[in-house]
């Protein structure tokens, strides 16, 4: 299984972080206790000046310190599992990129940083799973991945660092492969198209700009690519 998860406030602890500046910047400036965070983004609850003076200063990504478990978790999920940390940048901060680097290589090595995603749309990535802590993650793109949210006090997500097995192991089986069938193959599409109903599977499909919709099973046998989900699991 492909395994996704964002970096901040997933695997670091951006709020904590966030706190410790905004106590040392702005002592006599309210705070926000970290379980009232009602919002994603600091600036919807703080002014949006000094909360984006605080996310884009040196050492803010650098210095923040891993979720309790985070490590040790993700290097257990690894051992039988893809897993690539897929994180946005924020493209204000200079510091940002070479600082979640020097993160990752800090704590989880430099073999991680060989599946490390920086993209500012994650739509646009394959994999099975996301784990994120954003609410909602949208893009130009249909996402392939199913989306499981860290949870949060600003969110409504479940999976923890110590509840993850238990999380993934009850998600749906997602089966994705490119089938070598020939075009003219109907006799074996037609058989595995049987097989997929008799056995319950639920056929997703997700299509490019440049394919045309097939409205079929056996056509989309045929035409490669096939996101089948057991429903019966």
């Amino acid at each position: 299984m492909i395994i996704l998860t964002d970096m901040d406030g997933v695997i670091t602890n951006l709020e904590s972080r966030f706190l410790e500046l905004w106590s040392e910047r702005f002592p006599n400036k309210q705070s926000i206790p970290i379980e009232k965070r009602t919002t994603f983004y600091q600036r919807d609850q703080y002014p949006e000046e000094l909360a984006e003076e605080i996310m884009n200063s040196k050492d803010f990504y650098g210095k923040m310190k891993p979720l309790p478990k985070a490590i040790e978790s993700l290097k257990e999920i690894a051992q039988s599992n893809v897993v690539f940390i897929c994180t946005s940048p924020k493209t204000r901060n200079p510091y940002c990129i070479p600082e979640k680097l020097e993160w990752i290589t800090q704590y989880l090595g430099k073999d991680f940083l060989k599946r490390t995603i920086l993209t500012k749309d994650k739509t646009l990535i394959q994999g099975d799973i996301l784990i994120d802590d954003k609410p909602s993650v949208r893009g130009v793109c249909d996402p392939i991945w199913k989306h499981i949210v860290y949870k949060q006090p600003y969110n409504q997500g479940e999976f923890t660092w110590e509840n993850w097995e238990n999380i993934l192991k009850n998600q749906e089986i997602r089966v994705k492969t490119k089938l070598t069938l020939y075009r003219d193959d109907s006799n074996s599409a037609k058989a595995l198209e049987e097989s997929i109903i008799q056995k319950g599977y639920e056929v997703r499909t997700r299509f490019t700009a440049a394919q045309t919709p097939l409205v079929n099973i056996r056509g989309l046998l045929l035409s490669g690519y096939l996101d089948i989900t057991n429903t019966l699991l």
